[in-house]
This record gives structure tokens, C-alpha cells and sequence, in this order.
């Protein structure tokens, strides 16, 4: 048997806290039973530290006739990386499942520290962002769970959490749960699987079991950490199935089975679509059962941070500090520019990626360079970063071309940062926290989940650069309100202007005069502005018959769309096959009214 690790709860204040009071959470009280029909993860096999195999994921759900726990469980979860979990590894492009010690430390769970309050059936954890554990390879994103009693656990409560796996230095995701039983003053052995990823390419199983310990203990910011989730649980966008998208607007002849069409739903992780302020989701699919949290879900950003992240932090900067913002230097705020190099490139040269840098003008071919990949992408230390970053020869003007470069958004992103700590009179060598400001003027208004406001960094660490051009974590509805502020919004947050509203028009394909620069993806012509892709379809409009339209699109590496629809529609997938088929889904989105 393999051993998951130890789960040990500890005390974080000196002395004993008041317990926090209870707050209104969706699903809440459970109105079952607790007489549920349990075939899989019984409590004898969670009770004996058993896992041998990767079950159905409804194993680790809230089962429909659950009761309310029996039991409080309140502090300091510890969670220690154990060696030797099982795996099956499916596709492996860069052949890591063959090299003994990457393969030990891939299987290995890194140890965590995990506050936890909870409020009826929901188990909060008080750091829901990405956590720098210091681990060879991982990184972890723990998200709320629940906890519920059933007849067949001989008195105890059972719990789950959603647990994602997160790449060091990378944006892949693997979207796992860990279940355990709890009797008030121990726990059970644990369950631990993680059976879907969003990665192009390293796809696999990884499950486990251990022991877990327990000691009880309010921690002193369960108040806050309760009150900062029910606002963040009240503010998302109501949930409805895909398919109820037929009967909620019967006259637009809309095909739910449309959505989704041209993928391959094995490698298509999440879909869905927005519309009348409304979410209408897809199933999430693993290789084991549907994943217990859809809403919960923590979705890879990949290039869409460079809307989400660059072009939103500098359409607000623009909106703020005035449109002059975007015709800075870049060399004037990065740390050490190579002499006689970007000089005249502009911030929104940067997020046109239109700087006159670069060694190839081919379809993404500066991006998919050995040397990209070996002096940007894979270095951690910022200074490493900056250099390959900043390596590409000057061949002609700013302004002139298009050429994909994640490397443009790291550099903005570091320009703004720099920016804003000398805004707020700091010294060069003391930049701003860009993720900080984005979450202050923007993010937290908007409702993105606590999940969602750290990032990748340079430096492994919180106190590092953000890459800006990837490296983010949404939720569903994350993305769903980044798009919406941009497309139904208008960039407006209730009745306050945030984005600079003709940066917005710009980039949506609104003004005639500054469409943007030429560009292509997945071979069809698009305009770049911005940091949005646009692509104009043919659509049939019941009044107008047929005509052209303009889709505007976050897009990201592996098979990531948000696609934006001129009536308000927002069309999202992430997969990890390379597919980027949405002709289908954004014609049946369009018809919408």
C-alpha cells in the first residue's frame, strides 16, 4: 500500500479563539437523510488507509441524500508529502515518466499547511491561492469543500476538498480530491486522486492513501475567512446545465449539443457558456466520473492572462493615471535593458506585441524556439527570466508588425510594476506587486474568487514577477467575469468606469479606425489588439440574414478559448488536445437573444 502522507490538525493561535459564527453558504442545511446507498470509499476502506485504484470522482462528492455533519472541524490541517504514489501515465511527451528521479519526485504529494473553518456542510480553507510549497515539482491549489454525515460512517462525518496539482515554473493543472472520515476528535486515513489535467503534455493518474491525525482549534481569522466566502459565493453567476439553454430562450432555435461540437471531449476538460447573466455549464469531465467541484474547478489561464492580466492592468492604468500611461518606455521601467535595444517601444507596443524584436516573423515561430523555451521559459530566477526576455534583436520599428511573443507580456508586466512603485515613490529596484494592484482596482470588485489572485512567479516564490503572460488559475466564472467586463460591460464595474472604455472599444473591434495589427491562429486570419484576438465569422441573423461578425477571443496554449460574442454571449473551453474548433459554438452563441 502507498501512503499519501500524514493529516495533522494543530493549533495556530496561542490561545483558545471564539468559534466563528455561522454564515449563509449555498446548499445549506442539508435536508437528507444521510441514508446513501455507498458502494465506493465506504468507510471500511477509508478506515483501513485503502486506495488501490482510482474510482468514480462521485465517490468524493456530496451525495444527494446527505445529512448535516455531526461535527465541528475547525484549524490547522498539515499535510506532509509521502513517496511512492501510484500512477498510470497516459501521454508523455517529454518522456519525464522514464527518468527515476523526476518519476520520485512527480509522485510525490508536497507537505502543506492548510487552515481550515468551516460553516455547516462547507470546509473553507483560509488560503485558497496558489501555494509555493517549495517542492521539486509541485506547487498546490486548495479549494472549499464540504463535509456531511451518511448513516453507513458508524457516526463520523465525511469530508472532501478539491486539491490541484499545479507544474512548478508551468501552467499545467491536475484536478484532484482527497476525502477522509472525521469523528470529533480523530480522522480517518485519507484518499487522495487526482484523475483529469489540463496539460498538452504530460497526462496521467495519480492516486493514494496514509494516516492522518487530528487535534481540534479555532483559528483566529475563521470570521473573516467565513464572511470573504459567502460574499464570493453569492457574487458568482447563477448555474444552470448546458442543456437548459433550449428552454430558457425557446425562439432562438439554440442546439445545446452544439457547444462543444469539433472537440474531443476526452481532452476537453470544461465548456460552457454565458448569457443573460446566467452560466450555463458544461459537464467536467474526467477519465473517472464527472469532477465533484465544477465550480470549483481550477482551470489553467495559459495565454489568456495576457488579456486578463496585461491588458486589463494596463487598460486600467490608462482609465486611472490617464491614456498617457500606454506611451511610457518600456527600457524606462525594466530592471537593465540591453544597451541601444527597445528604445521607443511603448507599453502598448508591448501588449500589441508589436515591439520590432524578434528573430522570426513565421506563424509563432519565435515562440516555439529552443532557445525561447530554454532562456525564458524554463529559468525561475527573475534575472534569467529578464534576459531572455529581452534577448531578441531589433529589426525594424515598434508598431509595424505582429509577432507572438509571451515574452512581451513578462516585460509589460514588469514595466507596470515598475511603474507603480515609482508611482508610489518607491525606488527602482522596489516594483509594485502588478497581481496586487489587478486584485485592489479590479479583480475584487469584479468577485474573481480569493483562488484566482496569486500567481505564477518568478523566483518560485509570492514575492516574485508575475509572468503576466501566463501563469493564472479560474474558476469558471473567474473568466466568465473578465469576459463580460470586457464584452457586455464595457469595462464598467456597476456604474464606475475601470477600463479606459476607448481601449476597450479598440480592442473589441468598435473603432474603425484602430482595428489592430494583422495576425494569424490555427491558421485563419485575425486581428491582435490589445491583447485580443479577432476574428470576423459569418453568422445567420433572424432580421439581418447573413452577415459578418466579430468574435473577440482570449486565447491560450494547449486548446484554451473565451470567446466574446457582439450579443453579449461568452463561449469558454479548456482542453489540452490543440483545438480550437469553436466555428460551431460561436455561430449557435450568436443566435442568443
Amino acid at each position: 500500500m502507498t501512503r499519501f502522507g500524514a493529516l495533522l490538525w494543530t493549533i495556530c493561535a496561542a490561545a483558545a479563539q471564539p468559534a466563528a459564527a455561522a454564515v449563509e453558504l449555498p446548499g445549506d442545511p442539508l435536508g437528507g437523510s444521510g441514508d446513501v446507498a455507498r458502494t465506493v470509499l465506504p468507510a471500511s476502506q477509508l478506515l483501513a488507509g485503502e486506495h488501490p485504484t482510482p474510482v468514480d470522482n462521485a465517490a468524493f462528492a456530496l451525495p444527494e441524500n446527505a445529512a448535516p455533519p455531526r461535527h465541528e472541524m475547525r484549524g490547522t490541517l498539515q499535510l506532509f508529502g509521502g513517496g511512492g504514489a501510484s500512477w498510470t501515465v497516459h501521454h508523455d511527451t517529454y518522456l519525464r515518466a522514464d527518468e527515476p528521479p523526476i518519476v520520485s519526485a512527480l509522485r510525490r504529494i508536497p507537505r502543506l499547511d492548510v487552515v481550515l473553518v468551516q460553516s455547516g456542510s462547507h470546509l473553507v480553507p483560509a488560503n485558497r491561492a496558489l501555494r509555493y510549497t517549495g517542492d521539486a515539482y509541485w506547487n498546490v491549489i486548495v479549494g472549499p469543500g464540504r463535509i456531511w454525515s451518511e448513516t453507513g460512517d458508524g457516526g463520523r462525518s465525511r469530508a472532501s476538498l478539491p486539491i490541484t496539482l499545479v507544474e512548478r515554473n508551468q501552467n499545467c493543472a491536475y484536478h484532484g480530491v482527497v476525502s477522509f472520515l472525521f469523528d470529533g476528535s480523530a480522522t480517518s486515513p485519507a484518499a487522495f486522486q487526482a484523475t483529469q489535467e489540463t496539460c498538452k503534455y504530460f497526462k496521467f493518474d495519480l492516486w493514494d492513501a496514509g494516516p492522518t491525525r487530528f487535534t481540534s482549534g479555532e483559528p483566529p481569522e475563521a470570521g473573516a475567512v467565513l464572511e470573504a466566502y459567502a460574499a464570493e459565493a453569492a457574487s458568482r453567476l447563477p448555474v444552470r446545465p448546458i442543456e437548459q439553454l433550449r428552454d430558457d430562450y425557446p425562439r432562438a432555435q439554440v442546439y445545446p449539443q452544439a457547444f462543444g461540437g469539433g472537440f474531443d471531449r476526452e481532452h476537453l476538460t470544461a465548456f460552457g457558456v454565458s448569457f443573460g447573466g446566467v452560466h450555463y455549464q458544461g459537464p467536467v469531465n474526467t477519465r473517472h466520473g464527472d469532477y465533484p467541484y465544477p465550480e470549483q474547478i481550477r482551470l489553467p489561464s495559459y495565454s489568456t492572462a495576457k488579456t486578463a492580466v496585461a491588458a486589463v492592468a494596463l487598460m486600467r492604468l490608462a482609465q486611472r493615471d490617464g491614456f498617457e500611461v500606454t506611451e511610457l518606455e518600456l527600457r524606462d521601467y525594466v530592471p537593465k535593458p540591453p544597451r541601444g535595444s527597445f528604445h521607443g517601444v511603448t507599453f502598448e507596443h508591448a501588449l500589441d506585441m508589436a515591439t520590432g524584436h524578434y528573430w522570426d516573423t513565421g506563424n509563432q515561430d519565435d515562440e516555439k524556439n529552443s532557445t525561447t523555451e530554454l532562456n525564458f521559459f524554463v529559468p525561475e530566477h527573475r534575472n534569467r527570466k529578464l534576459r531572455g526576455a529581452l534577448a531578441y534583436p531589433t529589426r525594424e520599428p515598434p508598431g509595424k508588425r505582429w509577432v507572438y511573443h509571451t515574452t512581451d507580456a513578462f516585460l509589460l508586466s514588469v514595466a507596470m510594476s515598475g511603474y507603480l512603485g515609482q508611482k508610489a515613490g518607491a525606488s527602482p529596484r522596489e516594483p509594485a506587486d502588478l497581481l496586487e494592484f489587478l486584485a485592489t482596482e479590479v479583480y475584487r470588485p469584479l468577485g474573481i474568487s480569493a483562488g484566482a489572485l496569486q500567481s505564477l512567479r518568478t523566483d518560485n516564490r509570492a514575492d516574485g514577477y508575475v509572468f503576466g503572460g501566463y501563469g493564472m488559475f479560474w474558476t469558471p466564472d473567474d473568466i466568465l467575469k473578465i469576459a463580460n467586463l470586457l464584452n457586455a460591460r464595457r469595462g464598467r464595474i456597476g456604474d464606475r468606469q475601470v477600463l479606459h472604455p476607448g481601449m476597450v472599444a479598440a480592442a473589441m473591434q468598435e473603432d474603425e479606425d484602430d482595428r489592430g495589427l494583422d495576425a494569424v491562429h490555427n491558421g485563419h486570419p485575425n486581428k491582435y489588439n490589445n491583447s485580443i484576438w479577432a476574428r470576423q465569422i459569418e453568422v445567420t441573423d433572424r432580421t439581418a440574414g447573413t452577415k459578418q461578425v466579430w468574435v473577440r477571443q482570449m486565447l491560450g496554449y494547449g486548446g484554451i478559448g473565451v470567446l466574446m460574442l457582439p450579443n453579449g454571449a461568452v463561449f469558454y473551453y479548456f482542453g489540452d488536445k490543440d483545438q480550437h474548433d469553436w466555428l460551431r459554438s460561436a455561430r449557435e452563441a450568436y443566435k442568443l437573444r
